[in-house]
């Protein structure tokens, strides 16, 4: 398997940390201010192949009601830097546009806008472009996993929809995260087979004990009793009323762990407001 040239921790790490990396916010935001139109980077996504260059096409506009001005990506060229050569054009098609809104440069402060790491270990670099991000941990990102057999970068719909989405390094599983707040944490375990399903394998979230004298928090661990599922069961605790979730959840999953927690499912200190107290340009994600 040919091996993904990287610069920094992207072997499954999308944490982005080092504003040296080409795809960096401080290097995006501060090219699309000065071009006004774009902004670029170039990157070997593997060591076999040349090295590419990503565009990023877009305008800027002023909002009244958001009090600003906003980039508004519009499709995204991916060219061989050598040549020129164009390899591929991603239209925005509503997958990263954060809501319509565009993004200003405090958005650019809360998540990385492009990271660059191989979700699906194949050795290739994937693309993913931010769609949305919250204060408390929760973000989401157009995917596009490398196919090396066409040679394009393809749309996953189910990574795109995921929350907070890393590679858990002990298990080399896609892991997921979500909050609604305090002891209100959802933790997703996948596999991602080579046809690009999404198989769960583990999950782990937080109750409250209304029963103790001064209410405490617990951590549950669990497998689903249906070993083919491919519930997405993140997406519906993030919209769904956590009692009614719970029942959801336990009819799904057979518990193996229960155990008292202190702090968060995602092991980060956070301020009053609910937001990781680490917060910065490349660092909102789940250790």
């Amino acid at each position: 398997m040919a091996s993904a040239q990287v610069s920094n921790d992207n072997k499954g790490n999308t944490s982005n940390k080092k504003l040296s990396d080409p795809w960096s916010n401080q290097i995006l935001w501060n090219n699309l201010v000065k071009n006004k139109t774009h902004a670029s980077f170039s990157v070997k996504i593997n060591n076999v192949l040349p090295k590419f260059t990503f565009i990023i096409h877009g305008k800027f506009k002023s909002s009244q009601q958001l009090k600003g001005n906003f980039f508004h990506p519009s499709y995204v060229e991916i060219k061989e830097s050598s040549t020129a050569k164009l390899i591929q054009k991603i239209e925005n098609k509503g997958r990263f546009d954060n809501n319509g809104d565009g993004y200003s440069e405090s958005d650019f402060a809360s998540a990385d806008f492009v990271q660059m790491v191989d979700l699906n270990q194949d050795g290739y670099l994937d693309l993913r472009i931010l769609y949305n991000t919250g204060a408390t941990g929760n973000n989401w990102y157009a995917t596009f996993l490398y196919d090396p057999a066409n040679g394009r970068f393809k749309y996953h719909e189910a990574l795109s929809r995921l929350s907070a989405v890393t590679v858990d390094q002990k298990s080399k599983l896609i892991k997921t995260y979500w909050r609604n707040g305090w002891c209100y944490e959802f933790k997703e375990y996948f596999r991602l087979e080579k046809n690009g399903r999404l198989i769960l394998k583990k999950v782990e979230w937080t109750e409250i004990d209304n029963l103790k004298e001064e209410a405490g928090c617990f951590k549950f661990t669990a497998v689903p009793r249906d070993t083919k599922t491919l519930d997405l069961l993140g997406c519906t605790f993030y919209t769904t009323d956590y009692n009614k979730f719970r029942k959801i959840l336990h009819k799904k999953v057979k518990v193996t762990k229960k155990e008292e927690l202190s702090g968060s499912l995602d092991g980060k200190e956070r301020g009053v407001m609910e937001n990781p107290a680490d917060k910065f340009p490349g660092s909102v994600y789940p250790k």
